[in-house]
């Protein structure tokens, strides 16, 4: 009876030890998932403040190509009334050669009757 007693004490120890070994496997792995969780949350919250990052990188690319387009269509406009102003200063200096012209003509007149 000792005999046996002493067998079953020594299978529970072996079982207890087994059972304790298995137990500390299962918090090995039980901790690296944390980490490893912990780890991807970290990813995580880095993606998502990189995506709105980028997202306002777009929105300010967006409000640059408009304000561009804006300037674009201000300077031509301003290219436009330069042309203008020149056109309408070519024809003023035309007009004005023209009455200097007549005057010259008109002074000839008098002079050739004087």
């Amino acid at each position: 009876q000792r005999r046996a007693l002493k067998e079953l004490w020594e299978q529970k120890s072996a079982m207890q030890a087994k059972d304790d070994q298995y137990t500390n496997i299962v918090w090995e792995v039980r901790k690296a998932i944390l980490e490893h969780k912990e780890e991807l949350d970290k990813l995580l919250r880095r993606k998502t403040e990189a995506e709105k990052q980028l997202h306002h990188v777009a929105e300010e690319i967006a409000d640059f190509r408009i304000e561009g387009a804006n300037i674009a269509t201000r300077q031509a406009a301003a290219v436009q009334e330069i042309e203008a102003m020149r056109e309408e200063r070519m024809v003023e200096e035309e007009m004005a050669q023209e009455q200097l012209a007549a005057l010259a003509e008109l002074r000839r007149g008098r002079e050739e009757r004087d």
